[in-house]
This record gives C-alpha cells, structure tokens and sequence, in this order.
C-alpha cells in the first residue's frame, strides 16, 4: 500500500493536475484521517475527470469529516453536519451521467 502511495506522490510530482493521482492520493488521505487536504485533491480530481463517480462520493466523506465538520451524533436532529453533503452530491446529474457510464 505505501508503494502505491509513493507512486501516486511521484505521479503528482511530474502532473500535479493527474485526476486519477488525486484521486487515489485524496482517497488515501482520507482514509488516513487527513479530510482537509484530501477534500481538496478530490475537488480537483472531480473537476479533471467527471466519468469516474468514486471521486463525488470520496469528496463527500472528505468534506463530511474535515475539521470543523464532524458530525456531532447529540445534534443530528437539529443539523445533520454531514448528511446535507451526501443530498448536494446525490443530486449532482454528472453523477448519476457517470455513474450509469461506469455501470454499462
């Protein structure tokens, strides 16, 4: 897994602007904890490569738990922190385009 990770920095390091690099270095960040760096990449990501619907689904787990915005479980009733970004993503018609583009 961290050779993955080691190619994918060095793959940022020559095209900063590599979608899928984002993506798979977003999404490792993510994993690891490190949602506000890993929102970003992912929203760069998205905007280089609207086919592949992991990335709209990865930058909503990102900006869900970025710092500031983790979901306080005593307030969910009253502001569901978290949930509404899901709903925006949901309702984004490029993914459903590239969701039914990557199903067929």
């Amino acid at each position: 897994m961290e050779e993955a990770a080691t190619l994918w920095r060095q793959a940022l390091a020559v095209d900063p602007t590599n979608p899928r690099a984002l993506f798979f270095e977003g999404r490792r960040r993510v994993e690891q904890g490190d949602a506000a760096s890993a929102a970003q990449m992912l929203a760069q990501a998205e905007a280089g490569d609207k086919a592949n619907a992991d990335i709209p689904l990865y930058l909503a787990l990102a900006v869900s738990f970025r710092e500031g915005r983790t979901m306080n479980l005593a307030r969910l009733d009253r502001l569901p922190v978290g949930w509404g970004n899901y709903a925006r993503v949901f309702d984004d018609p490029a993914l459903w385009s590239a969701f039914a583009r990557s199903a067929v």
